[in-house]
């Protein structure tokens, strides 16, 4: 089994920046192997801004080709040197909502940290708390997001490509419907080979409710299986959906495992194949018109299974994941 160290750093031979990345950016040198209109891979890196050693990874990470986008933290540590290495930069930053760590910047208003807090309590209680509608939150989740997004447009001095949720919180149906309608938002991790079971299922319904409802990719993935156990085959096996799907790749370099993956010579030979882009280039994206077998959220539903996906809906989209028995961490 090779290992991430085993498998060599390379260079800064695909240093970009925001702006090259608009328009699906093909990776200099190579041209992909597949061209169908819908494939885009982005691979963005979660918590900038969110302490010193993920700012830095973070940075090295884009400027040597390895990441394309990069979601950022407000009112944290180091989110006002992530702010500006971000203007510096022209990266494509997106907003990663917090709603379950404590702000650490102590210059942050009482009142927004107030909110903060005691949206943090809610969310922070348990998995179960994220994927359920509570009436009573929203107006104060309203709150959060309306106070994170205008710090993040005061301290990076544009609107964010995306939004995306620390610890996934976004994805509690509370978050979801508070959003800007049409803002991109990351999906559901999801796997377009697994069996349809019920947990497969419900997760295809929450995301047709996000596509519904905002723009989002096709396909979302964690890096952490791949660098557990990094080789080639797991790179390639991970970024393959990206040549005929739109597909996010969330990554933390702050995590050494994450981190030694990104800055591989694998790593970087696999991206050399792929279309590479931001959440900025998801808005360019073609509508599929596709009905075959390769759209993988079109999937036959048997009459008892659709029962019991409806009944849950009409429950509240409150507990989309109850009925698979939690498998898995979207």
């Amino acid at each position: 089994m090779t290992r991430a160290a085993d498998i060599k750093p390379a260079g800064n031979d695909l240093a970009h920046n925001g702006r090259e990345t608009e328009g699906r950016r093909v990776a200099r040198g190579r041209k992909p192997r597949h061209r169908g209109a819908r494939s885009l891979l982005i691979v963005n890196a979660d918590d900038f801004g969110g302490n010193i050693l993920a700012t830095d990874r973070i940075e090295h990470c884009f400027s040597a080709g390895r990441i394309t986008s990069t979601s950022a933290m407000v009112y944290m540590s180091d989110s006002a040197r992530a702010a500006e290495i971000a203007r510096s930069r022209d990266m494509p930053v997106g907003l990663h909502l917090n709603l379950t760590q404590p702000f650490e910047d102590p210059s942050v208003p009482p009142p927004v940290r107030e909110r903060q807090a005691k949206a943090a309590r809610h969310f922070a209680r348990g998995r179960r708390t994220r994927f359920t509608y509570n009436p009573f939150l929203r107006d104060l989740v309203e709150s959060c997001l309306a106070d994170q997004l205008d710090r993040f447009r005061e301290t990076f001095e544009r609107e964010p490509t995306h939004i995306d949720g620390h610890n996934h919180a976004h994805l509690s149906p509370t978050v979801l419907l508070a959003l800007p309608k049409r803002m991109p938002v990351r999906t559901a991790e999801n796997d377009p080979h697994m069996a349809p079971t019920p947990g497969q299922l419900m997760r295809r319904i929450r995301h047709a409710f996000i596509e519904h409802r905002q723009l989002t990719t096709e396909c979302f993935f964690a890096i952490d299986p791949v660098a557990a156990e990094p080789s080639i085959t797991a790179i390639e096996a991970l970024l393959t959906h990206a040549d005929c799907h739109s597909v996010e790749i969330m990554t933390h370099p702050d995590r050494d495992l994450d981190y030694e993956l990104l800055t591989s010579d694998g790593w970087l030979r696999a991206l050399r194949e792929r279309r590479l882009g931001s959440f900025l280039d998801l808005r360019a994206q073609p509508a599929s018109t596709e009905s075959d077998d390769s759209d993988i959220y079109l999937l036959p539903i048997d009459e008892s299974t659709a029962a019991m996906a409806e009944g849950h809906a009409i429950e509240g989209i409150a507990t989309l994941e109850d009925i698979s028995s939690v498998q898995g961490s979207p």
